[in-house]
């Protein structure tokens, strides 16, 4: 791995302690002033501090990459360049430099000399606190994964209500299981909120309803996400007594404002804390999730906390702690700033150290003639600078080429103005300039022909014809052509109209023809048949109706009949005869 990145984490982590220390400070002072203010303030004041101390972590690592990247590759350079003219390495200088040097010179040494070490020891570690986050989310993926039981008294719609009281717009399920042996919440985008087995149905409808609130409020305030970002800093952080504690502060704000969110609603203080105790003191459920109570003194405060309206202040040990903590790191600051102001040379300069270690094992102070960071910053202007020419010799490479394109389409415009010339010459030496002067000379000869007293007189007529014009009547005959246009137009959309219904009209009577014939056929064809059934040659009349039929006035027999009603009578019903005669239903036969 780089030296440097190397070098720049365990110099990260060590500052880390100190700057951890300042934040649990912080921290303290925002308990010690806010004992009377809502607990989301202070919440948000402390989750402030936190993230101050993440935003500060990262320009820590910045600065590190800054100071220490410039000298690991001024080293390897001089290293692979086999002579140390710009790097003094001073070994008997330096070992009576060494016992003059402060302890925290000395640690410095160390911690530079033996960062590979240190570095790996805090990864391993770092792993290990990650695996106990991977078994926390395995043991979540099989509280959601295990037979879970429906809960009791229709409980997930009233975790809807409630979800719609809080302004929460995601589906959230309440689920029992024996897994858990406290209210918890478990989920970002689909929550479940998981009760142990008979804890709803054991409950007044008050305190239930009131443990619910409070794991909604969770739901509400998008906790998860920020409790899975606070495991993985105290994963990283884990050496850190500053940050563990400030967590922990974080932790119990979270739990006040979600109990302060259920009362808000519930207006029952004694209700809620019944609730709260009620809930169970001991837990097993996943480390990730959001309980509704874990710990019988945390439970206590809480209760304590809403019963009293005060919220909790720091004890003796926490003041203690937090006090030795800004001494030491005001102590710290100050022998940092001595051991700074000792390193000043006698001509007023400051030295520029390193602590290099060979293959051997030895370490040796190096002194640089030059600030290490000027030298970087030197090269990245001197390639800032290249950049820049090369960009401008670029541009100058481009601005060549469109002068040159913008040359060659002039020379090719004066090609074309050469040729038009030369062609314009061509046909002008070609002119029979002779034959055109007598054309001229004709030109002229009928011109002086023409009468132009005359035609001045053929043209002060027409003005008067104009002027004698009368241009109402005009304008009157051409709004009247244009009403007559219009009613031409409106004949001719009629006559389209009229043939279109002519045409429908034909249409129909084709219809009405061949319907006719149809009927003709089906009449003759049923002559002939009657004739075959009647026995005679030729029919003068029939009565065909539901009750008989009487062909030259003699009745048919039933069989006859009721094939010819089947067949020619719809649904058995009507009459059809011939020289007969039907008035107000009665049939009249003519022979």
């Amino acid at each position: 791995m780089n030296e440097a990145l190397i070098k720049s984490v365990c110099w990260t982590l060590v500052h880390s302690l100190w700057i951890g220390l300042v934040a649990a400070a912080v921290g303290g002072v925002i308990i010690g002033l806010t004992q009377r203010t809502p607990s989301f303030l202070r919440y948000n004041l402390l989750l402030l501090t936190g993230s101050l101390f993440i935003l500060a972590i990262c320009c820590v690592f910045y600065w590190q990459q800054t100071i220490h990247t410039p000298v690991a590759q001024l080293h390897e350079a001089r290293m692979a360049s086999g002579h140390n003219a710009e790097p003094v390495l001073v070994s008997p200088v330096a070992e009576v430099q060494q016992q003059r040097q402060s302890v925290l010179e000395r640690a410095a040494g160390f911690l530079n000399s033996n960062a590979t070490e240190v570095v790996l020891s805090w990864f391993v570690l770092f792993i290990l606190k990650l695996a106990g986050m991977v078994n926390a989310f395995r043991h979540i993926y099989r509280v959601r994964s295990s037979s879970l039981n429906a809960t009791p008294l229709n409980w997930n719609g009233k975790a809807r209500h409630l979800s719609m009281l809080l302004g929460i717009k995601r589906m959230v399920r309440v689920v029992e299981t024996p897994l858990v042996k406290v209210p918890s919440v478990i989920g970002y985008f689909k929550p479940i909120i998981f009760v142990p087995v008979g804890l709803l149905a054991n409950l007044p409808a008050d305190e239930a309803e009131a443990i619910l609130l409070h794991e909604l409020a969770h739901i509400r305030r998008k906790d998860f996400l920020v409790n899975l970002i606070q495991y993985f800093v105290e994963a990283v952080f884990f050496f850190n007594p500053g940050i563990v504690w400030l967590s922990s502060q974080l932790k119990t704000e979270r739990e006040n404002c979600c109990d302060d969110m259920a009362i808000a609603i519930t207006q029952n203080k004694t209700g809620f804390v019944k609730a709260l105790v009620s809930s169970g003191i001991y837990d097993n459920s996943p480390a990730l999730a959001l309980k509704f109570g874990n710990k019988k003194t945390h439970v206590l405060d809480r209760a304590k906390r809403i019963l009293l309206n005060n919220n909790k202040s720091l004890n003796t040990m926490e003041k203690t702690i937090i006090s030795v903590g800004i001494v030491a790191t005001i102590g710290l600051a100050m022998a940092f700033s001595t051991g700074n102001d000792d390193k000043k040379t006698v001509k007023g300069q400051k030295p520029y150290v390193a602590t290099v270690k060979t293959s051997q094992g030895k370490v040796y102070t190096v002194f640089f003639k030059q600030d290490p960071d000027s030298i970087k910053k030197k090269e990245r202007k001197e390639k800032v600078d290249k950049k820049s020419q090369e960009r401008a010799e670029e541009e100058m490479k481009l601005e060549m080429e469109r002068q040159r394109q913008q040359m060659e389409q002039a020379r090719l415009d004066m090609e074309k103005v050469r040729l038009e010339m030369e062609r314009a010459r061509i046909n002008m030496s070609e002119t029979d300039w002779d034959k055109m002067r007598e054309e001229l000379r004709k030109a002229e000869l009928e011109m002086k022909k023409v009468d132009w007293d005359e035609v001045n007189k053929q043209l002060e007529e027409a003005q008067r014809e104009l002027a004698n014009v009368d241009w109402a009547d005009v304008e009157k005959e051409l709004r009247q052509a244009g009403i007559e246009m219009k009613n031409a137009q409106e004949e001719i959309t009629n006559a389209k109209k009229e043939v279109k219904n002519a045409e429908k009209e034909m249409e129909l009577a084709a219809i009405e023809m061949k319907r006719a014939e149809e009927e003709r056929k089906e009449v003759e064809k049923m002559d002939e048949e009657l004739k075959k059934d009647a026995g005679v040659s030729e029919i003068k009349s029939f009565l065909l109706d539901k009750e008989q039929l009487i062909v030259n006035g003699k009745k048919m027999p039933d069989e006859v009949h009721k094939k010819y009603k089947n067949k020619y009578l719809k649904d058995g019903k009507g009459v059809m005869c011939r020289s007969c005669t039907i008035s107000h239903g009665k049939v009249t036969m003519h022979n």
